[in-house]
């Protein structure tokens, strides 16, 4: 009997103190999808070198100020390959309340500011394009507009490309949306047809 009642206090004890511990484990977070994802391209040939890009999506989560967005062009098969000269004068970022505007331009710089979203770029062909939020947040629903290439006008012509994939077929253009602790918020992505 002596045993029984000191298994069900150790029971009991060990009950608690993993219901109590439970409590402190952080929550496992889930991305929501961008919705309305595309990009148009103004030249689908494989290989084509002076290919801008207009790209448009919609966040489910509002991106907050020191969020991201990040551009991964697919780097798996037939890869996409952005030009070492790239840079934030060869972007626009702009915010429209519908997939056809009116779209405000945003300025761009090499770093985020109260005034500037800060624009980086890992240029080859596992690279990405990471725009910094510095002015102002997005809200959920605001869709989003970037424009790579000679497409991007505002402040500065873009010059510098995102070479497209040698091989014919469908590549992905992935992005992905993150607060400012680089959470990931929301990701998405549209097929290229080459």
């Amino acid at each position: 009997m002596v045993l029984h009642q000191s298994y069900v206090k150790f029971s009991a004890c060990l009950f608690v103190l993993l219901s109590t511990a439970l409590l402190f484990v952080p929550s496992v977070g889930h991305a929501e999808t961008l919705t309305f994802v595309s990009d148009v391209i103004s030249n689908s040939a494989p290989g084509a070198n002076s290919v801008s890009h207009t790209i448009k999506f919609t966040p489910a989560t509002p991106i907050p100020v020191g969020g991201k967005i990040i551009i991964r062009p697919e780097s798996l098969t037939g890869t996409f390959n952005i030009s070492p000269l790239m840079d934030f004068s060869d972007l626009d970022l702009a915010t429209g309340p519908t997939s056809t505007g009116p779209f405000i331009d945003r300025t761009l710089a090499a770093v985020p500011s109260g005034t500037e979203e800060g624009v980086s770029v890992v240029s080859g062909a596992s690279g990405s394009i990471t725009i910094t939020l510095g002015s102002a947040g997005v809200p959920a629903g605001e869709v989003i507009q970037i424009q790579i290439g000679s497409v991007a006008t505002f402040g500065a012509v873009g010059d510098q490309y995102i070479i497209s994939p040698l091989t014919l077929g469908s590549h992905h253009m992935r992005f992905v949306t993150t607060d400012a602790s680089n959470a990931v918020l929301d990701t998405g992505s549209t097929v290229i047809f080459l």
